[in-house]
Formats: structure tokens, sequence, C-alpha cells
């Protein structure tokens, strides 16, 4: 009986961020009755910030910058990535969520919109800590632009084309992937053969539309 009250009083707590990397499992089972927004949220948009701004001064010293000539005061380009950052980050999750609504209800599953909002929010800790991470590697190198070393990309440096759709394929990213498929599973009572197929779904649709700066000119 005191392990049943126990185990209650576990689920019942609040779902944390910082829960999504050591436990997944526990954050998300906690999620079925209480999915917090605001303050996840708010850490989110923070982390976002610190992630467009490394990613900002990076962009100071890049080649094609200095190849137009172009004197762009530091505090607007560091200012503009943090904003974009931010702006970028919520347009995404919404639209990520929306996705997956319509989904849901195409495989006859009713999980609420707010739900699966608050699932991306969690799951996505894991993804922007990975860029973070990133970002600090490629300032400790000296890169002129953001390269995921977490990735096959840094394997694969003579063909643009193929070194874009390799940074596809990042330890971060596919570990964002198997924890939103998690949720899914748990706080949205999918099907894990489901889920699977959603994932692959969003996975091919990200990695394509990440992959088309390669063919542009002078990329």
């Amino acid at each position: 009986m005191e392990t049943k009250v126990e185990v209650n009083q576990e689920i019942m707590k609040k779902p944390s961020l910082s829960g999504m990397i050591f436990s997944p499992v526990v954050q998300f089972e906690r999620m079925k009755t209480n999915a917090p927004i605001g303050l996840p949220l708010f850490y989110m948009m923070v982390l976002f910030a610190i992630a467009g701004g490394i990613g900002g001064y990076i962009g100071l010293n890049s080649t094609a910058l200095k190849e137009l000539d172009i004197h762009v005061p530091a505090a607007f380009t560091i200012g503009t990535a943090v904003i974009g950052s931010m702006f970028s980050g919520i347009i995404g999750f919404l639209l990520t969520a929306l996705f997956y609504k319509i989904c849901m209800m195409l495989m006859g599953n009713d999980t609420k919109y707010k739900k699966l909002f608050a699932i991306i929010v969690y799951a996505s800790v894991i993804s922007v800590i990975g860029g973070i991470i990133n970002e600090i590697i490629n300032l400790a190198v000296g890169a002129d632009k953001v390269t995921s070393f977490t990735s096959l990309a840094p394997l694969v440096t003579g063909n643009k084309t193929l070194h874009a759709i390799a940074q596809n394929f990042d330890i971060f990213r596919i570990w964002y992937y198997v924890v939103l498929g998690i949720g899914l599973h748990i706080a949205a009572g999918l099907s894990k053969n489901k889920v699977v197929i959603l994932l692959v779904i969003l996975f091919v649709i990200v990695a394509g539309i990440s992959s088309l700066g390669a063919f542009l000119p002078g990329q």
C-alpha cells in the first residue's frame, strides 16, 4: 500500500525540463495529469536566446560576411540572432504541435493540442542543449559558421549536399526524437508503431528542409 501511495505521489508531481535528460518516462507519466507550459516555455526561450546569441557571435566572423565587406555592428547582429532564435523557436513549437494534432486526428487519437504542445516543449530541451554544446565547440575551434560536431557532418566535408544531410544524423537530434516518441506514447497514448511512423515522417521533412541550404548559390 505504501509503495502504491509513493508511486501516486511521484506521478502527481510536476514534470521538469531537467528530468527529460535523465528520466523522461517519469516526466511523461506526470504529464498525463499535469502538464504546465508557462514556466517551461520561459526556460526554453532563455535557452533559445543563449543559442541565438552564441550563433550570432560566431556569425560575426563568417566568410560570407567578410566577402561582402559589410560592417554590421556586433550588438545588432547578436541581438537580431537572439530575437530571431526565440521567435523561430515558438513558431516551431506551434507548427510541430499542429502537425501532430492533425496526424493524431487522422489516427483517431483525441489528445488535446495543449498537451501535444507541452510534450514538444519538454522534449525539445534535448535538441536545444545539444545545439548550444555544438556552438560552444564551434567557438573553441574558431569556426566561422555553426557545424554539428556531434553529427556525421565532420566526416563528410567534400560534398556540400552530403554534408548538409549528414548534420541531421546528430546524437542530440536522435535523442530528441527518442524522447519525443516516449512522450507521444506515454502522455498522448499513441501506439508504438504509429509513433515510429510519425517520427520517421517528421525526420524526413525536417532533414529535407534543413538540407535545402546546400542547393542555394554560394553555399
